[in-house]
């Protein structure tokens, strides 16, 4: 990983801890640092108790024994202590910069493309978060603990081993240390490549998952379960295989530093054992040395997996970082948007296409007002909706231009355009909560009474003959309720806008004719200088518009009033004649 990426890497770490988050962060680097310098100090205060036991120092006093023995005793109890206060303050800070983290990633998904997001299920989106939080977790839990406590135990043992004079066991402490950095260096770039693709595996596991379970109806009615548990069952394999490959690669490395620690450790017991028995090291010196190879070798054997994991957990949460960055560039603003109420739509020229194949629209060019009504009709994949999404801020590939005011939409940011269009669609979406929490999303400071009142304007007053209840809570997708009963949700946050532009797409398709028109004449009503852009195929809509247009191929075919189109287009004459 570059210096640079790795840069912006910390940096993004660092800004998810707030006041708090810092000081909890340095209190775990204190608390690792003052317990791992305390725990290597231990076997050196045991040494000397043993040489006072066994006769080796002369200087024998009683009280120098109390002394020794309450300070190892310490040296247990705080290790003991350190462990536990650790584990609080690792807690908090997760907490703390995850809730920090969700927030910001929520902000950078709503600041998303809407084409962007729509490329991925929740499943995947939602996973994305939690492997980048758990990243994040591995990389301050490690460096605060894991890593930087062998360490300083590495140091302090060789510091501790030199104060006594014994070279030889201070050599090898180091030489160890020396040959683990560079050999471990080497092969910590294979295990974090194998981790990173068995974690984007299992990611595009959960994201199927996911897929399977929202479509779950779909398989049920065609009988289908043998097909999608294949499907996930084949994934999970490769899941399998994935993990297998690391895990053995892993186990070779763990192998490999487990030898190296059994020669190099053994070399230091078998020099110390030899020089008991020649009588020179003592009984206290050889239990320091073989305490120091205990306290050791697990930890600094599993710095290797470690410091593949740190890799894997930098290169995936970079990738992550880099696929949600904040735009940070600030969009032109219109001023005259958030006051304005009368737009005034131009189209020039306008063609667009999902793939080099075909144009789904091809030099379209219209020029709309205020205070009318427009329907666009046509067959399907005529580019209605494509058309209407693309003024709405949907897609930003197109050709050509659109002008609002004479303003191009391309100059206008997307918070703008959100305020002076509202684009209302046959299948809006409904949250897992209340009523209530539905409709504050089209105007977070509407009060009770706004909202009992736009819910009437939708014909949403009453539902199953009794009032409407704004505490109501609405299951995925908004399930408990009708079709038509979820459109009016959408109708009754129209409502609750202020937009200079009215688009339906087919929003009202499962109401009947009456209510239908009940309340297209309540939106003309409450909005009579807003431009309404309409896509429908049904008779009575298009009879109320000022305006036709027909749409086939990408291109405008006919556009007119509806009785003269009638006479004048095959496609209208056709709707006409299958309504009679």
């Amino acid at each position: 990983m570059e210096r640079k990426q790795k840069n912006s890497l910390f940096n993004y770490i660092y800004s998810l801890m707030d006041v708090r988050g810092k000081f909890l962060f340095f209190s775990m680097l204190f608390i690792t640092s003052l317990s791992s310098i305390i725990i290597s100090i231990s076997p050196l205060i045991l040494a000397k108790i043993t040489d006072l036991l066994s006769g080796s120092l002369s200087n024998f006093s009683y009280e120098y024994l109390v002394l020794l023995a309450c300070l190892y005793m310490f040296c247990v109890i705080s290790n003991k202590a350190s462990v536990f206060l650790f584990m609080i303050l690792q807690s908090s800070l997760r907490i703390n910069m995850q809730k920090k983290m969700s927030l910001k990633y929520l902000r950078e998904l709503y600041n998303e493309n809407i084409t962007n997001l729509s490329k991925n299920n929740a499943g995947y989106t939602t996973q994305s978060l939690n492997q980048a939080s758990n990243d994040i977790y591995i990389l301050v839990r490690n460096v605060s603990q894991n890593i930087l406590s062998p360490v300083i135990q590495l140091i302090s043992t060789i510091v501790v081993v030199l104060s006594t004079k014994d070279w030889f066991s201070a050599g090898v402490f180091f030489l160890y240390i020396l040959v683990f950095v560079i050999f471990n260096t080497r092969l910590t770039g294979s295990l974090a490549s194998l981790r990173k693709h068995s974690m984007d595996i299992t990611l595009n596991s959960y994201s199927l998952l996911s897929d399977t379970v929202d479509n779950m109806i779909a398989a049920k009615k065609n009988n289908a379960l043998r097909l999608i548990s294949e499907r996930y069952e084949d994934a999970l394999t490769q899941e399998n295989n994935a993990q297998k490959k690391y895990w053995l690669l892993s186990s070779k490395v763990l192998l490999l530093n487990s030898l190296l620690a059994v020669i190099l450790f053994g070399s230091v017991f078998i020099y110390n054992i030899l020089g008991v028995l020649n009588g020179v090291v003592s009984i206290g010196h050889f239990i320091m040395i073989t305490s120091y190879i205990i306290l050791l070798s697990t930890p600094v054997e599993n710095i290797g997996a470690l410091l593949s994991e740190i890799r894997q957990s930098m290169s995936s949460l970079a990738g992550f970082i880099q696929r949600h960055a904040e735009n940070k560039a600030t969009s032109p603003s219109i001023p005259f948007l958030n006051m304005e109420r009368k737009l005034n739509l131009s189209i020039r020229e306008l063609s667009f296409s999902y793939s080099d194949d075909k144009k789904i629209l091809n030099s379209v060019s219209l020029d709309l007002f205020t205070g009318k009504m427009y329907s666009l009709t046509g067959p399907s994949g005529s580019g209605k909706s494509t058309l209407v999404k693309i003024i709405s801020g949907y897609y930003k590939n197109y050709f050509g231009d659109i002008y609002l005011n004479d303003i191009s939409l391309r100059n206008i940011s997307d918070e703008d355009l959100n305020d002076a269009i509202y684009y209302l669609t046959q299948d809006d979406y409904i949250f897992m909560d209340t009523l209530r929490f539905n409709l504050r999303l089209a105007n977070y400071d509407a009060s009770e009474n706004e909202i009992f009142k736009v819910l009437k304007l939708a014909n949403l007053s009453v539902v199953n003959n009794e009032p409407v209840s704004l505490d109501t809570h609405l299951i995925n997708r908004g399930n408990n309720y009708s079709g038509g009963q979820k459109q009016r949700i959408s109708l009754a946050r129209l409502f609750l806008r202020k937009p200079a532009i009215i688009i339906i797409d087919e929003a009202t398709s499962a109401l009947d004719y009456i209510n239908e028109s009940e309340i297209l004449s309540s939106i003309r009503t409450h909005f009579p200088d807003a431009l309404i852009i309409n896509i429908s195929h049904r008779i009575n809509l298009l009879e109320c518009s000022d305006c036709v247009y027909v749409l086939n191929e990408g291109n405008i075919v006919a556009s007119g009033h509806f009785r003269d189109l009638m006479v004048s287009n095959e496609y209208i004459s056709g709707l006409a004649s299958v309504t009679e």
